[in-house]
């Protein structure tokens, strides 16, 4: 998914991510070397593109680099403040 297309459709292979815990990151995590925190799972504020169901967000796992699909605003998903 990009910016351009939040759709299901526009997964592709990069999506899947990579090994887990393999990223430049603290602890393996996959975010740039000067970050740290704990590794998880973390909700985006890009909500999933023609799912019929407009609370299902795009989420992204820090373990393995890779995207988590749409998930229901009412799972248990953290959420970490970016600027």
């Amino acid at each position: 998914m990009t910016d351009f297309c939040l759709d299901w459709a526009c997964r592709n292979d990069y999506c899947e991510g990579c090994g887990s815990l393999g990223g430049p990151g603290s602890g393996g995590a996959y975010w740039p070397a000067e970050m740290s925190g704990e590794i998880g799972q973390y909700w985006s504020s890009s909500l999933v593109a023609n799912q019929g169901v407009p609370s299902y967000a795009w989420g992204v796992s820090f373990y393995y680099g890779g995207d988590l699909g749409g998930y229901g605003c009412d799972g248990n998903r953290d959420a970490r403040c970016v600027r």
